[in-house]
């Protein structure tokens, strides 16, 4: 029922026309890579076909409380072999939702899942973790999260 739920949420948001962004940013900030202490992994994301926001919503006019956040989605295309950094959520979290291809998650916690078409990953307060590419073809993946006005992080 969550995951039905998750994904009624995405594509609404998409449906819902919250505005187009044709920029191609960096899906991870240089500077937001977890030190490699903290989790073994990539420090910088390779094979991003494109990284595009699909729209925002200022939560400040949704909702008193939330002043300085926005929730936005975004379509990530990742190629066979590549890799998003490692990184953690804190205080960003998101909904993945991989619309074809495959991905392969790595969280700190030792869990590792293979993430396919129709698969929902919940990215909640302190999670780190990385994915990779390692199918055969692009994997796209439309994300919504909360980020605050001043975030630099993941685009």
């Amino acid at each position: 029922m969550e995951t039905r739920v998750c994904r009624c949420l995405v594509l609404l948001f998409l449906l819902a026309g919250i505005g187009c962004g044709s920029s191609k940013p960096k899906v991870v900030a240089e500077a937001d890579p977890v030190p490699p202490p903290l989790m073994e992994g990539p420090t910088v994301s390779s094979g991003v076909e494109s990284a595009t926001v699909l729209g925002s919503i200022d939560l400040e006019d949704e909702f008193s409380s939330t002043k300085g956040r926005n929730m936005r989605a975004r379509e990530i295309v990742l190629s066979p072999g590549g890799e998003i950094a490692v990184h953690r959520h804190d205080s960003r979290p998101s909904i993945a939702y991989i619309i074809s291809g495959r991905v392969v998650e790595r969280r700190k916690d030792g869990g590792t899942q293979v993430r396919r078409a129709g698969d929902v990953v919940l990215e909640t307060n302190g999670l780190v973790h990385w994915w990779k590419n390692e199918g055969t073809e692009n994997a796209h993946v439309v994300v919504v999260d909360i980020i605050t006005d001043d975030f630099e992080g993941i685009p």
